[in-house]
């Protein structure tokens, strides 16, 4: 019999957690930045709202490891 073990998200992507949450920013651009983890913790999603002068700029990054 054959044991299938269920990946498991990278310890060195956990140690991200500390970011979870919204952050204001200031200084040259203000918004705000927000992380949060996508489903099963493989990957972490990092959504970017900034106003710098009158621009305003809004995006994503996925942050994790392929495989």
């Amino acid at each position: 019999m054959t044991d299938i073990t269920q990946p498991t998200p990278s310890e060195h992507l956990k140690k991200l957690d500390c970011l979870i949450g919204t952050w204001d920013i200031s200084g040259g651009a203000i918004g705000q930045v927000r992380y949060e983890w996508m489903e099963g913790g493989f990957f972490l999603i990092q959504h970017v709202d900034l106003d710098n002068s009158g621009h305003k700029s809004s995006g994503i990054e996925i942050i994790g490891h392929e495989q």
